[in-house]
């Protein structure tokens, strides 16, 4: 008699985990896991016997929930092609929030430089550790970012993210503004980061 069939919690889980584990960029997730579901619930639904010389495919169980197995500062680590022990020079990451722990004098030359330059670099760490959950950013929490680190200048603030607009959509304005991060502005965090972590 064949396998049991899996129930959609394991055939999720299967799929989530093959595209985990094959380390697909975000931007093909979406597809990747469609692809992965589809092969988990065909495997499933041709749960018949096998024959002798054939492999049996299973599930495969989920990561490890060990510390720093695929923690937040790990996923940066992996989007910016750096050991994961480096990050912690630019970002630290406490109860689901991110602080960016770099100099930011080496931000830029100018306060505005430095503000998109933060901008992007928060943007693209809540991106790559999915604790934007996919969602635009709100205004005060970018806000508040830059008031930490001494760079907000009220008067100015919107002049200042108005050059956030090639690397970064943003919807409403003032504190009622929303930022998404676009690809030219996750190309610029990554190239911003690994300049920031520096190689030794």
């Amino acid at each position: 008699m064949g396998s049991p069939i899996l129930n959609i919690a394991e055939l999720l889980k299967s799929a989530v985990v093959a595209v985990e584990t094959a380390g697909v960029p975000d931007d093909l997730r979406a597809l990747a896991f469609a692809k992965a579901l589809e092969l988990a619930v065909d495997l499933d639904s041709h749960a018949l016997p096998l024959p002798a010389n054939s492999v049996k495919l299973t599930p495969v169980s989920p990561p490890s929930t060990e510390v720093n197995s695929g923690g937040p500062l790990d996923k940066i680590g992996q989007q910016l092609k750096v050991p994961s022990e480096k990050v912690d020079r630019i970002f630290d990451e406490h109860e689901g929030q991110l602080t960016f722990t770099g100099p930011i004098a080496k931000l830029g030359e100018s306060r505005k430089e430095k503000v998109t330059n933060l901008t992007l670099l928060l943007l693209a760490g809540m991106k790559w550790t999915g604790l934007d959950g996919g969602n635009p950013v709100p205004d005060s929490i970018v806000r508040a970012h830059i008031d930490e680190a001494g760079l907000l200048d009220t008067s100015n603030y919107t002049k200042t993210t108005v050059a956030l607009k090639p690397f970064v959509t943003v919807t409403g304005v003032g504190k009622n503004a929303l930022y998404k991060i676009k690809y030219d502005g996750v190309v610029e965090a990554e190239r911003l980061g690994r300049s920031l972590i520096g190689d030794d």
